[in-house]
């Protein structure tokens, strides 16, 4: 059963094709061919729970859903390592 998760992270969203089978990092490989940001230097997490999905769990044990959302963020820094904070930005709204 294919799905699709959306991946947003500052202004940005990807709409990125998977199967529940998917592990995480198979989906971070996708989001490389995309961003050219290699999979250990990015984090998927559970935006409302501040969760970092870890790259051997499949999509369906990390309990992602068709059409869900998570945020990529980045490495800031390798030594020591520090990451960005989570931050996704929202269109303003018309009128």
């Amino acid at each position: 059963m294919s799905m699709y998760l959306r991946v947003k992270r500052q202004m940005q969203t990807i709409f990125l094709h998977c199967e529940p089978s998917d592990s995480i990092l198979s989906l971070k490989e996708k989001l490389k061919a995309i961003n050219n940001m290699e999979p250990s230097d990015m984090r998927l997490m559970i935006i409302d729970e501040k969760i970092n999905l870890a790259d051997e769990k499949t999509v369906k044990e990390s309990k992602l859903e068709d059409g869900g959302v998570v945020c990529m963020i980045y490495k800031k820094s390798q030594d020591p390592v520090e990451w960005e904070e989570m931050e996704i930005s929202k269109l303003p709204t018309p009128g």
